[in-house]
C-alpha cells in the first residue's frame, strides 16, 4: 500500500509540474513580483522597504494559497474529464490510497510554494539590509494552514458539482462571508426592519455559520501578529491550534471525498 501510495504522488506530482495552466499562472505571478518590488528600488528607508517586503510576501503567499487550494479540484476534474477514475474505483483497496495521494501531492506542492515565498522575503531582506523578523516564518506557515483548509474543502465539494461552482460556493459559503451577512442583517434588525424573512434569513446565516468552514479559526488572536510581525509565545499555540483544525478539516474532506466519488463512480 505505501508503495503503491508513493507511486500515485509522484505521477500526481509530474501532472502538476507539466500542467499548462499552472506554469502560466506561476509566470504571472512573477510578473506581478516584479510589478510590486519596482517601488522599492526607489525607496532609501529601511523602514519603508520593510513595508514592502512585508506586502510583497502577502500577496504571494495569497496567491500561492489561492493555487495550492484548487489542485485537488485540478487533478479530479481532469480525471473524471478523461473518465479514469472509474478505473480506480473499480480497483480493490486501491481507491483510498489513491485519494490519499491527491491530497497529499497537493499538499507538498503548497509547502514547496510557500516555502519559495519565505526564501523570496529572506532574500530580499538579506539585499536591501532589512532585519529579518521571525514574524515572516510565522506568516508563512500561517497561509500553509490556511492552504489545507481551503484545499479539503474545495476537494470535497468538487466531487458534488463542477469546479466553477465548487469555488464559487467556497467564495460565499464560509465563516468570513457569513460572519459578514449576519452583521448586515443584524444592523437591519437593530434599525427596526423587524420583518419576518429577515429574521428568518438571519437565523439560517447564524446556522451556516457555524457550519461552514473557517480559514482563519483563530485570525482576531493572531491580529497582531500579521500586522507587525511581532510573534509572542501564546501566538504560537493559536498557530499549532490552526494546524490541529487544519488536520481535522483535511480529514472531513478526505472521508468525504472517498465517499462521494465511490458513489458516483460505482452507481
Amino acid at each position: 500500500m505505501r508503495d503503491r501510495f508513493i507511486a500515485h504522488t509522484i505521477v500526481n506530482l509530474k501532472f502538476l509540474a507539466r500542467n499548462r495552466v499552472l506554469l502560466g499562472f506561476a509566470l504571472l505571478l512573477l510578473l506581478a513580483c516584479a510589478v510590486l518590488l519596482l517601488p522599492a528600488m526607489f525607496l532609501d528607508t529601511t523602514s519603508n522597504r520593510f513595508e514592502v517586503i512585508k506586502y510583497v510576501a502577502d500577496r504571494l503567499h495569497l496567491a500561492a494559497a489561492a493555487i495550492t487550494s484548487a489542485l485537488g479540484l485540478l487533478v479530479l476534474w481532469s480525471h473524471r474529464r478523461a473518465r479514469t477514475i472509474k478505473l480506480i474505483a473499480t480497483k480493490p483497496g486501491a481507491f483510498d490510497v489513491w485519494v490519499a495521494s491527491v491530497f497529499a501531492s497537493a499538499a507538498l506542492f503548497g509547502v514547496a510554494a510557500h516555502t519559495v515565498v519565505a526564501l523570496l522575503v529572506f532574500a530580499l531582506s538579506v539585499a536591501w539590509g532589512v532585519p529579518y523578523q521571525i514574524g515572516f516564518v510565522f506568516l508563512s506557515a500561517t497561509w500553509l494552514a490556511q492552504s489545507a483548509i481551503a484545499l479539503a474543502c474545495l476537494t470535497a465539494l468538487g466531487t458534488v458539482c463542477h469546479p466553477i461552482v465548487a469555488i464559487l460556493t467556497l467564495a460565499f459559503a464560509n465563516g468570513w462571508t457569513l460572519h459578514s451577512v449576519g452583521v448586515t442583517l443584524g444592523a437591519a434588525v437593530e434599525a427596526g426592519h423587524d420583518a419576518l424573512p429577515l429574521r428568518a434569513a438571519r437565523l439560517a446565516v447564524s446556522a451556516l455559520y457555524y457550519a461552514a468552514p473557517s480559514f482563519a479559526p483563530f485570525e482576531d488572536q493572531m491580529r497582531v501578529v500579521n500586522e507587525t510581525l511581532r510573534v509572542a509565545a501564546i501566538d504560537w499555540r493559536y498557530l499549532w491550534a490552526t494546524f490541529a483544525y487544519a488536520l481535522l478539516t483535511g480529514a472531513f474532506g478526505y472521508m468525504a471525498t472517498v465517499v462521494m466519488l465511490r458513489r458516483r463512480q460505482l452507481t
